[in-house]
């Protein structure tokens, strides 16, 4: 009551030293109800004496900006809100203003609590001032659409929140979007890495095959393919999910040119089979599942003659993973702490230590099943290259299938590798006799 008798006093005489008193309010360290206060007030007076206010919205909003990262939630809402009641009555500048440093504040600080500031602002901005943030939407839009892939379940609900209020369509803004991920594979942070990988999967799976086919040689040459070759790092898996569920969603990429299609795909196949070779056996495991994902999408794109063989690559290399032989060079990163452990007490084994072992048994199995269904989605519809490997393959697999005992797994992985290269075969043979009967009738 009393700040509503102060409101009706504010006039054109007393509104510079009510706005310096404000300013100091909103910044200084005092205590929590008089900043929320000073926050509610100045909205208060925005609302009912915006021309008196409007040539101090400048001032304000910088002082806000600086003060918004308090620790308190109330004091955070508050100067969220009152924000966005100043950028109601704020010049398109000033707005631009406070959007740029709030992408910044994103897209530079690690912490949680600084993005949940952002997106705590930017709600509160959307829903106060809808009409005055919708001309920045170019800038928005792509911030919101990659904060929603955030690792903190929070900061990821309030951009879920914040991307229904702005109800944009994500095809108009795809350019920026874009631009984000390849900004964020390039960090050196990371997180943000993977977060870059995260949105890339969510944007192919939103948006019309045909529309992002044609940013798939910026995504792949300046984002994805340099940031998965070198050394590897946690939640790295990410990048490689990406990089197949990119192929899968632009197939027109590969089919409209199939001269550069078809040197994308030996360029990715063999980053992919080059990281089969890494040694860690989570990273090595996703590894080979993208490359059996890869090499199904591209045999099924390049179905017809001339057919496309990289078998002479990527077999070398998983075979011995498949059988086995090759294991136990990547097991030794993995388990070096166990085995230390082990060492030091010899003679007990806790169970933890039985837990600890039973996983990595378990992920070691995941490797070589991984490898067993990337044999049969990397066999060739190729004639000559089938008579060449034939034989191993099937020894390759039959034995597996032995040796792996009654891991049901394992067997569906070799059972599905047979089937496909039996279905090669008879692709190959069907095709064969197709053009022997063209070339006999005519």
């Amino acid at each position: 009551d009393t700040l509503s008798i102060c409101l009706d006093q504010v006039d054109k005489d007393n509104i510079e030293n009510v706005v310096s008193i404000l300013l100091e309010l909103l910044g200084g360290s005092i205590g929590l109800a008089t900043r929320v206060g000073a926050a509610q007030f100045t909205i208060q007076l925005s609302v009912l004496k915006p021309q008196l206010l409007k040539p101090y919205v400048k001032k304000i909003l910088l002082k806000l900006r600086r003060s918004v990262n308090s620790k308190s939630p109330s004091v955070r809402q508050a100067y969220a809100q009152c924000m966005g009641y100043m950028c109601k009555i704020a010049t398109p500048r000033a707005i631009a203003e406070v959007l740029d440093h709030l992408l910044e504040v994103y897209h530079k600080n690690e912490e949680e609590g600084s993005r949940m500031i952002v997106g705590e602002t930017l709600l509160q901005l959307i829903r106060v001032a809808p009409d005055r943030l919708q001309p920045l939407y170019t800038k928005l839009i792509p911030l919101v659409f990659f904060a929603r892939s955030d690792s903190d379940s929070k900061i990821k609900k309030t951009f879920e929140d914040l991307w229904l209020e702005c109800g944009a369509s994500i095809s108009l803004y795809v350019e920026g979007i874009i631009q984000n991920i390849i900004t964020g594979l390039d960090s050196s942070s990371w997180p943000t890495k993977t977060q870059a990988s995260r949105v890339l999967m969510s944007l192919s799976q939103s948006v019309e095959s045909k529309q992002f086919a044609t940013y798939f040689k910026q995504v792949m040459d300046e984002g994805l393919l340099k940031n998965i070759r070198g050394r590897i790092f946690q939640g790295k898996e990410e990048l490689l999910e990406a990089l197949s569920q990119c192929v899968k969603s632009c197939k027109i990429f590969f089919e409209s040119d199939p001269v550069v299609g078809r040197q994308y795909a030996t360029k990715i196949l063999n980053l992919l089979s080059n990281e089969c070779t890494k040694t860690k056996l989570v990273y090595r495991r996703q590894a080979l599942i993208s490359l059996a994902d890869v090499s199904t999408t591209i045999n099924d794109i390049y179905s017809s003659p001339p057919f496309f063989d990289m078998f002479d690559t990527i077999y070398p290399i998983v075979s011995p993973i498949a059988s086995g032989t090759e294991a136990t060079s990547s097991d030794t990163t993995d388990t070096t702490e166990t085995t230390t452990a082990v060492s030091d007490t010899p003679t007990e084994t806790t169970d933890e230590d039985r837990a600890e072992k039973k996983k990595l048994n378990t992920l070691r199995v995941g490797v070589r099943v991984s490898a067993y269904t990337a044999v049969g989605a990397a066999w060739p519809r190729v004639y000559t290259t089938q008579r060449t490997y034939a034989q191993q393959v099937i020894e390759l697999l039959t034995s597996g299938a032995s040796d792996m005992g009654n891991l049901w797994n394992a067997r569906v992985a070799i059972l599905k590798s047979l089937s496909q290269i039996i279905k090669c075969l008879g692709y190959n043979n069907a095709n064969t006799t197709t053009t022997t009967t063209t070339t006999t009738t005519t």
